[in-house]
């Protein structure tokens, strides 16, 4: 950590000289605060003490590099007549320092805080997620896949976990609709204001059930500006902040749907019990070999019904895996939620389609099942 110092030098600054070099660093001195505002320009995090002088309001002078460098870590170098402990709170200093110091009252002050600050990186740390991402991906248009997406996260936020939506469906991505909401940023402002620092909360559309969503680009021209590192960059970003990311994908295997399905824990295929579709998600998967993406893919069966001449049995016979889950079709009560805004797990919870929506959530997430309590026989 940087340390930097601004003041009268009428005190003996070899013991400031001394604690930098003792912890390996220089200490750099400041005559002027336009000078060592610029230089803190340069640095996250500093240690800057702050001395005593007739020239300038040390308490004022705290307060204003706060305002512009709020990770700097102030030290005020006072002596004890000057010090004013309400002042000294109000500065946003972390410290203050009795003139004239000796050695060992310096390097103390300097060692505990910075022993404090990286107890608070190691907290940060541990608490920073480490995330699933589920993606939700289908060969033609109309199988459900967005319907299973929105419901799939909401149903996962029931489980009190920490739930976001990536739309990649990048030129007619709908999941905003699904939700009844209108973003103010999308995916396509995060690739061009972001940076590293900024917090990508600031690009999500939040939903009452605790979803949060990164919608898709409001006009279909702004997809050419996204390319797979955006989606890398997006991705890692969000399994930072989220126990499950939940993406979806437009019905096409496009660059940015490659780099999200390397990416992912999880890969479902939403399937229906038509042929066309089934012929497709063969090709899908064999696909999907070719290109080494080796991760199982689970198949689920959307929109479920009797079909002469095609069941369940069929459709494991065709595509050579058995489906992870088949979620029952209930035209009715999916298009009211989706005209509504409303997802259908939320609208009808109760609905079989949504009873199989989570069903599929507890079975991706892996929540043990609860006993059922035995009722006690009478005696």
């Amino acid at each position: 950590m940087h340390m930097f110092g601004m003041g009268s030098q009428d005190y003996d600054l070899l013991i400031f000289e001394k604690v930098a070099i003792e912890k390996g660093q220089e200490l750099e001195w400041f005559d002027h605060l336009t000078d060592l505002s610029d230089r803190l320009k340069e640095e996250d995090q500093a240690i800057v003490f702050l001395t005593h002088s007739e020239n300038h309001d040390v308490y004022h002078m705290c307060k204003e590099l706060l305002v512009n460098h709020p990770l700097i870590l102030p030290i005020l170098c006072l002596p004890r007549e000057k010090i004013n402990l309400k002042k000294v709170m109000r500065s946003g200093a972390v410290d203050v320092i009795e003139l004239p110091t000796a050695y060992p009252d310096v390097i103390n002050t300097v060692s505990e805080m910075i022993e404090a600050q990286q107890s608070k990186r190691g907290q940060a740390e541990q608490v920073e997620k480490d995330g699933k991402v589920v993606t939700i991906c289908s060969t033609k248009g109309g199988v459900g896949k967005t319907t299973i997406t929105s419901n799939l996260a909401v149903a996962m936020a029931k489980k009190d976990l920490k739930v976001a939506i990536l739309d990649l469906d990048l030129q007619f991505g709908d999941v905003g609709l699904f939700f009844d909401l209108k973003p103010r940023k999308t995916l396509y402002e995060w690739t061009k204001e972001a940076s590293p620092s900024s917090p990508i909360k600031s690009y999500m559309t939040s939903h009452s059930s605790g979803v949060d969503i990164m919608c898709s680009p409001i006009r279909p021209e702004f997809s050419e500006a996204i390319h797979g590192g955006h989606i890398e960059s997006v991705i890692e970003r969000l399994k930072k902040e989220y126990d499950w990311v939940v993406i979806d994908t437009p019905p096409s295997l496009v660059e940015t749907d490659i780099v999200a399905l390397e990416h992912s824990d999880e890969i479902i295929l939403v399937t229906s019990m038509d042929l066309p579709t089934l012929k497709n998600s063969k090709l899908y998967l064999e696909t999907l070999e070719s290109i080494h993406l080796k991760k199982p893919v689970k198949v689920v069966i959307n929109k479920k019904s009797k079909i002469k001449g095609i069941n369940p049995d069929i459709v494991q016979q065709i595509l050579e895996q058995e489906s992870f889950e088949q979620i029952p079709n209930d035209e009715k009560n999916v298009i009211t939620a989706v005209n509504e805004g409303n997802p259908v797990v939320i609208s009808t919870p109760r609905a079989q389609v949504s009873k199989s929506i989570y069903s599929l959530a507890s079975k991706l997430v892996q929540l043990p099942k609860e006993k059922k309590k035995r009722k006690l026989s009478k005696v």
